[in-house]
């Protein structure tokens, strides 16, 4: 993942998403106190977006995502996550 991309971030206990965009490099803190050690900044302009807010095809491809490395989207998924930006606080 490079600065200025996106990411979708899913929420922890819900079908909520979050959109964000990189803001930096990875950063390792190893004294962190909540031991979250592994960091990048994002900045967040949708937040708890509900999976209704996306596409079918585009809730299928979140839905088969994996950690393991980024999300590639079709042209016409990364139309989709552009008409999203409505909802940039």
């Amino acid at each position: 993942m490079q600065i200025g991309d996106w990411i979708i971030l899913p929420g922890r206990f819900e079908r909520l998403y979050f959109i964000g965009e990189l803001l930096s490099e990875y950063t390792y803190v190893p004294d962190d106190p909540w031991e979250l050690y592994h960091y990048r900044k994002v900045q967040w302009f949708a937040r708890n977006l509900p999976k209704q807010a996306f596409s079918e095809s585009l809730q299928n491809t979140l839905n088969t995502s994996t950690l393991q490395k980024p999300l590639q989207l079709s042209t016409e998924l990364n139309e989709e996550l552009s008409l999203l930006m409505k909802y940039r606080q």
